[in-house]
């Protein structure tokens, strides 16, 4: 598997370098990551991946430096590429995660087409519905159609002084599919029933962190750290092994 990173160079978005991974021990790739000694399988500034607004540099990361947003109009645009641009059989989204608030709809990580058809991929926290305040929910949308709509059955976010480390895992099926909270699988709901299937392909707009991706709203409030999108489905023993 192939993981790209891109920077904006003078407004055009400019490949960094390209990872093969195979998801091995304690190497794997973040999405960003700044001066982190615990990234050993990348290395440079990813600053530049701030398209827009004013999300901050933070020293108070889980490990070294973090992101920060101010849940008003922070966001982290990422441009397309194959390495996030779905047409998985499998895949998981992960990041270390402190909250400033524990209400309101926050979009966490969200990649979709600028129609809203197709939704490849979606972390939220506070979804609604029968997902319960302090959740953290996972979904892929296929107009009409949900291939897996599910959120924690239980608040698993409660503190504002603390880092979780979050993690959702799709292998095509529901057993399969599961949301971790700091290294444990959580009980989860569905809010539509689960169809599975690859994860759909989404070629125009950009991968947003801390944000809709096509408009804004639902500003993710807090520090981001460690993220990371894989074109596969870690397992329980390597969830638990990046939460160490």
């Amino acid at each position: 598997t192939t993981f790209s990173a891109y920077y904006l160079n003078a407004g055009v978005w400019t490949l960094l370098k390209s990872y093969a991974t195979s998801y091995s021990g304690t190497v794997y790739p973040r999405l960003f990551a700044r001066n982190d000694a615990t990234a050993t399988s990348i290395s440079g500034n990813f600053d530049n991946f701030k398209a827009s607004a004013t999300p901050t540099w933070s020293t108070a990361g889980k490990f070294s430096n973090a992101l920060s947003f101010d849940g008003t109009d922070d966001y982290v645009s990422v441009p397309a590429s194959a390495s996030i641009n779905g047409g998985w059989a499998a895949m998981t989204l992960e990041g270390w995660f402190k909250f400033n608030n524990t209400t309101g709809l926050m979009n966490l990580i969200d990649r979709r087409n600028a129609a809203d058809t197709i939704r490849n991929y979606q972390l939220q926290f506070n979804r609604g519905g029968v997902c319960p305040s302090g959740s953290i929910a996972f979904f892929v949308y296929n107009s009409p159609s949900f291939l897996v709509d599910r959120c924690t059955s239980s608040a698993v976010i409660t503190s504002t002084t603390d880092w979780y480390h979050i993690a959702a895992v799709y292998d095509g099926t529901s057993a399969g599919t599961k949301i971790y909270i700091n290294g444990t699988a959580v009980g989860t709901t569905d809010l539509n029933a689960f169809i599975g299937g690859t994860i759909p392909t989404v070629t125009d707009n950009y991968l947003a962190i801390g944000r809709w991706s096509n408009g804004g709203g639902q500003y993710f409030n807090g520090s981001f750290d460690e993220a990371a999108v894989y074109s596969a489905a870690l397992t329980p023993a390597q969830i638990s092994e990046h939460y160490r």
